[in-house]
């Protein structure tokens, strides 16, 4: 046998080896990758649903935050003074505010109880259900508010309104935030690479909402005045229901990796939620304290 035929099957040989190589690795590659490679491509898609829905919700919401108190303050109690003057007396602004930081405080402990449980509802059914029970307590909450106005108004009247703002309030808290399925959705539909891109486009719709929302009652008020106090409290509750119609049509029914891992039906309890928030981490204990005393602020404001 010459050189020149041994050459030409160790030639042979190493390609025989390549293809079979090549081969193997297009096989590991399609099929024997590891899961989390995989459920990259499942995360694949747009989360401009969830960014729309983020959106309308709150801007419902701040549409709504101006008129809180002057529901509690026009409309009070059992509507006793409906037959005579309304006199607003610093008796009755801080009646009202009592009122107020009764619903807050409702709706703080409802969520507080059932937030873990949602968290966990997200894994086990799908972030779309539970956007919807989210998206249900503020509409009905946006629609019970938009009824609780003054007499001279032309709506129908809520007559115990005090009872009325309480109620949609605990109510609201018990459907869970709809902040936690939005983050869920984006959180699941999203590369890691890319996570904190589209967190923060979902800060940009934030300001953007309460942008439009007050630039919206600004101008009511100019336009309107006193007369205008049903007008943004029914725009509220229409945008709080397009926002649940877009979660019902536009959110797909289930969105799962393929890798995922479902949470234990233990970690829906309120307790451990808090420990291990508080316990798991100082970035997330820190991370907790900040959003503690914002939360606070912004309450003591309202």
């Amino acid at each position: 046998m010459t050189e020149i035929e041994l050459s030409d099957r160790s030639a042979a040989g190493e390609v025989a080896v390549s293809d079979s190589v090549n081969s193997a690795s297009e096989e590991t590659s399609s099929e024997d990758r590891p899961p989390s490679v995989a459920s990259m491509e499942v995360l694949a898609g747009s989360v401009w649903p969830a960014i729309l829905t983020c959106f309308l919700q709150f801007l419902s919401f701040a549409i709504l935050i101006p008129y809180i108190s002057m529901l509690a303050a026009l409309a009070p109690y059992s509507q006793v003074n409906k037959e005579g003057p309304r006199v607003m007396t610093p008796q009755t602004l801080m009646r009202a505010q009592a009122i107020i930081s009764a619903c807050h405080l409702v709706e703080a402990l409802a969520e507080l109880a059932l937030s873990a449980a949602y968290g966990v509802l997200v894994d086990r059914i799908g972030v779309r259900w539970v956007a919807l029970v989210s998206q249900t307590g503020f509409v009905v909450k946006a629609v019970v508010f938009a009824f609780c106005t003054p007499p001279e108004s032309s709506l129908p009247e809520i007559e115990h309104v005090f009872a009325a703002m309480v109620v949609v309030s605990a109510l609201r808290g018990a459907t869970g935030m709809p902040k936690i399925p939005i983050n869920a959705y984006i959180a699941k539909k999203t590369h890691p690479d890319k996570r904190t891109k589209r967190f923060g486009v979902m800060g940009a719709a934030f300001g953007l909402a309460f942008f439009c929302a007050q630039a919206f009652n600004v101008t009511i008020a100019e336009t309107l005045g006193k007369s205008a106090l049903q007008v943004p409290l029914l725009t509220s509750a229409v945008v709080a229901i397009s926002s649940w119609l877009v979660v019902f049509f536009l959110w797909p029914k289930k969105v799962v990796t393929r890798d995922e891992q479902l949470a234990p039906w233990a970690d829906a309890l309120p307790w451990l939620l808090v420990k291990r928030t508080l316990l798991h981490s100082k970035t997330l204990m820190i991370l907790s304290v900040i959003v503690f005393v914002d939360g606070l602020g912004v309450d003591l404001f309202h």
